[in-house]
């Protein structure tokens, strides 16, 4: 019951954010709609407006999993990836302006803890529904460089105005596609790094004998 009461005011206050922005307004307004008193509207959202921020992008990740799980199935770790982030935008294109507006708020210095912390949860959530089971350093090189083209991409979607946002999804597929070539050279470096310090570790250890 708690979670449903949370899902109807946030629902209902996704209505007043392009008006009122994310604000203490916007949720007393939509407690008014749904017919829930403001001390429970409180109790709900204990950190006012970030928590209501933060739910609307839980929201929005829980909206891209179904999408993805209920769409074609997709072969290949890039385009998985790709394809998440394309539904990642698209099942919230109707939010717009309240997308908008929540990145107006998180890029406040006061809110750019919580920033990093819905950015990476979305990007090791894509990762990982994509098939990612990386454990060394790459886990932490992919999930930068994905955060990069996320960011990128949705402040491209947000200033397109191209039929169907064709040109986001171009520019996505070229962040994808410049990715891909930046792990292929990645992979050389490290494994080129990685027979020179094997290498060294053995005329290390046979110096040692001597």
């Amino acid at each position: 019951m708690t979670e449903q009461l949370r899902e109807k005011l946030l629902a209902a206050a996704l209505d007043h954010v392009p008006f009122d922005g994310w604000s203490k307004a916007a949720l007393k307004a939509a407690a008014l709609d749904v017919d829930v008193p403001w001390a429970t509207a409180e109790a709900l959202y204990p950190g006012g407006v970030t928590d209501l921020i933060d739910a609307f992008y839980r929201w929005g990740d829980e909206r891209m999993l179904d999408a993805f799980h209920a769409g074609e199935e997709v072969k290949g770790l890039g385009p998985k990836v790709e394809r998440l982030v394309r539904l990642r935008i698209e099942t919230c294109a109707e939010h717009k302006e309240a997308w908008r507006a929540a990145i107006g708020t998180l890029s406040m210095p006061y809110n750019l803890p919580l920033a990093a912390k819905i950015k990476m949860r979305t990007v090791d959530l894509i990762w990982k529904t994509a098939g990612d089971q990386s454990d060394d350093f790459s886990y932490y090189t992919k999930r930068a460089m994905l955060a990069a083209i996320l960011s990128a991409t949705v402040l491209f979607w947000l200033a397109d105005d191209s039929e169907g946002g064709e040109e986001t999804w171009d520019f996505l597929k070229r962040r994808i596609a410049d990715t891909a070539a930046l792990g292929k050279l990645r992979k050389k470096v490290e494994d080129k790094l990685g027979g020179k310090l094997a290498g060294g570790k053995r005329r290390w250890a046979a110096a040692g004998k001597r």
